[in-house]
């Protein structure tokens, strides 16, 4: 519904010009929202069973990030947490209001495989606390020796850089058939 990231009024302002208005039909935003809604509405039950398929895999990705609240004053706004649960199948995104271990906690459920995540204390904390093992992502395993000087740190970089060079040379997944040795048979 929304083209190249864009809000409804500007959406709705483009199919006016894009020929809507040749063909006499008059769009407003709020049909386009009550459309977006309705189909929202019939994709729920297929967003809710996402958690329960990527914690059947046994590694997943976890993430979140800031999601800007525009309600209130500025001054007074503390950001929603958008966390996402991801496998090789599907990805879950929803927005939360902490970024804590008992946020993660809840999300992952009881799930007991490996979780691929940011080094962050809520991640680590909640891995205390679960039946789960967590694996620190290369992206920032490499940060922490990019900011150290020493001799070791450039040899690490290099292998981890010759594992990138590895996983390109590969390809996805899906494309070596792991995928299918994974499936239950």
């Amino acid at each position: 519904m929304y083209w190249d990231g864009t809000g409804l009024c500007l959406f709705q302002k483009r199919l006016e010009k894009g020929g809507f208005a040749r063909l006499g039909v008059t769009l407003d935003s709020q049909t386009l929202w009550d459309q977006l809604q309705a189909v929202a509405r019939w994709c729920e039950p297929t967003w809710a069973a996402l958690p329960a398929v990527i914690l059947s895999e046994p590694v997943i990705g976890l993430d979140q990030t800031g999601w800007p609240r525009l309600v209130g004053a500025k001054v007074q706004r503390k950001n929603w947490q958008m966390w996402a649960l991801a496998c090789p199948s599907a990805v879950y995104y929803v927005i939360r209001e902490h970024k804590d271990a008992q946020t993660a906690l809840e999300l992952l459920e009881r799930f007991e495989g490996v979780v691929v995540c940011d080094d962050l204390s809520s991640h680590n904390a909640a891995a205390r606390a679960g039946p789960f093992d967590l694996a620190g992502c290369w992206a920032h395993i490499r940060r922490y020796f990019l900011v150290c000087h020493e001799l070791a740190a450039e040899e690490i970089l290099d292998r981890i850089g010759e594992l990138y060079r590895i996983e390109s040379e590969l390809g996805p997944m899906s494309e070596r058939g792991l995928d299918a040795e994974r499936a239950p048979s």
